[in-house]
């Protein structure tokens, strides 16, 4: 049986929350505010107004503006914890940039961003929002430009050494799992990235590669 129940009357939310919920493969229930909530149910999401509902399970509180943080309540909650242990994201650069993001394996984010500015904006309210023992930052090491361009920006909110930058070599083969995701293109690249290990960069070295001081090699 779902753990996770929608329980809402506004239609918009609820449709907001649904399609979050299987845009990343969450099995839920939908109860009816007032109803009695099923013994199996572990995470509520519900709105703001409706969030006063008295019960000893997670209430999740939604709205338009905090849908993305509520996955990641969510997917804590189920797990037992407050806190992960490990943020892996997965970044393929280019024109566009497929992003992918695994909460202690679990993926909470699927993007592509146009822009490096805007994807580091995107990580900096990540790292906010879902708070882990480790961050870890893979890169596919193509892209050239692109990925000087990008290591540019993260250069300017990346806190060594709590968050780790490493350069993954795109010559990798897509893994079975990755290979049947229907994802774009970009998604999987980045997905791929994510879950291979790569080669580890300093500050230092960050910096070199942005100036063009180093080659950017596909080992």
């Amino acid at each position: 049986m779902a753990k996770v129940a929608v329980m809402t009357r506004d239609p918009k939310l609820y449709y907001l929350i649904s399609r979050l919920l299987k845009e990343h493969s969450i099995d839920f229930i939908s109860i009816t505010p007032g109803l009695a909530i099923p013994n199996g149910v572990k995470v509520v999401l519900t709105s703001n107004v409706e969030a006063s509902y008295d019960d000893t399970r997670t209430i999740i509180a939604v709205n338009e503006e905090n849908i993305e943080e509520s996955l990641f309540k969510v997917i804590c909650a189920l797990k037992g914890k407050t806190m992960f242990d490990n943020l892996i994201i997965g970044i393929d650069p280019g024109a566009k940039l497929g992003v992918v993001a695994l909460a202690d394996g679990t993926p909470i984010a699927l993007k592509i961003f146009y822009s490096a500015k805007k994807l580091t904006a995107f990580l900096e309210k990540l790292f906010t929002l879902c708070p882990a023992k480790r961050r870890v930052i893979r890169i596919g090491s193509g892209g050239d430009k692109y990925l000087r361009e990008l290591l540019g920006e993260l250069g300017k909110i990346i806190l060594f050494p709590e968050t780790y930058i490493e350069l993954v070599s795109e010559s990798l083969p897509l893994s079975p799992y990755v290979k049947e995701c229907s994802l774009p293109s970009d998604v999987k690249a980045a997905y791929n990235i994510a879950l291979s290990k790569g080669v580890p960069l300093s500050k230092h070295e960050v910096a070199e590669y942005e100036n063009g001081v180093s080659e950017i090699q596909d080992n």
